[in-house]
């Protein structure tokens, strides 16, 4: 199975997952999500596996455009030569229809139709342009032979009011939820999920520092502990920052 880095974003845009289907719960907790595939683990510092991947800023800028408008009339008739095919029947005296054509022929008007009074006008206009910072995760604790092991990674950005009414009702969540859930705090801005196999995230205060000056295109750095679980089995852990990155999709407005 392939191992993926999740970015789950409040974005002003309709998103099909593709694949990742076990995290598709997170969606409850941010308004939209991006699905972003990892590459392969690399074994860096022995014990350490960077996952990476990327999260994308929208920009979405309106202006005014013109096009021109016309109305249409009729501005005269044109003369024009047709003619048609008709079928006419009769019954014999044997009581059975007899069918011919004939043709019938002469000028027809036909009306010419014009634009007039043709004029520009303004409609709102809009082009939007992305920004991709890339995404490091290094998990700690984990070798290079485990790495298939490291089912998902899940970033999830922008947690939401159903973030807060989760938090609050744990108890009403389904079991991977409520386990993600338990480490974090109502002030959580983004959170970082694992999916593994015998391991989960080692408690710490905050794994996400991001820059004062943190502009959209900076890369991000995230530094994680992971820990054995004690158990063959796969399980969701999480943690929590109250650092929380820019707006994902802005506008603007341009005279």
């Amino acid at each position: 199975m392939k191992r993926y880095l999740v970015l789950l974003a409040s974005l002003a845009i309709t998103t099909t997952l593709m694949g990742c289907k076990e995290m598709v719960f997170l969606n409850t907790f941010v308004e939209k999500y991006v699905e972003i595939e990892a590459s392969e683990a690399q074994p860096g510092i022995p014990g350490v596996l960077e996952m990476k991947g990327k999260l994308v800023f929208l920009h979405t800028e309106y202006f005014t455009n013109y096009r021109t408008v016309c109305d249409t009339e009729i501005c005269g008739y044109d003369e024009v030569y047709r003619c048609q095919t008709h079928e006419r029947c009769v019954k014999n005296d044997q009581g059975v229809n007899q069918c011919s054509t004939y043709e019938t022929c002469g000028y027809e008007s036909i009306p010419r139709y014009c634009e007039v009074n043709c004029r520009r006008e303004p409609f709102t206009d809009s082009s939007t342009s992305r920004t991709t910072s890339p995404v490091i995760v290094n998990l700690h604790g984990v070798d290079a032979k485990e790495a298939k092991k490291i089912k998902e990674i899940a970033l999830a950005v922008k947690t939401n009011h159903k973030f807060q009414v989760a938090l609050q009702n744990q108890e009403n969540q389904n079991k991977k939820a409520r386990s993600v859930l338990k480490s974090l705090s109502q002030d959580d801005n983004t959170i970082l999920v694992l999916k593994a196999k015998g391991y989960r995230l080692s408690p710490q205060e905050n794994f996400l520092s991001l820059a004062a000056d943190f502009n959209k295109g900076d890369k991000v750095v995230i530094h994680v502990n992971v820990e054995s679980t004690g158990s063959k089995e796969t399980a969701y852990s999480g943690l929590g920052s109250k650092d929380d990155f820019p707006e994902l999709h802005t506008s603007s407005y341009r005279d």
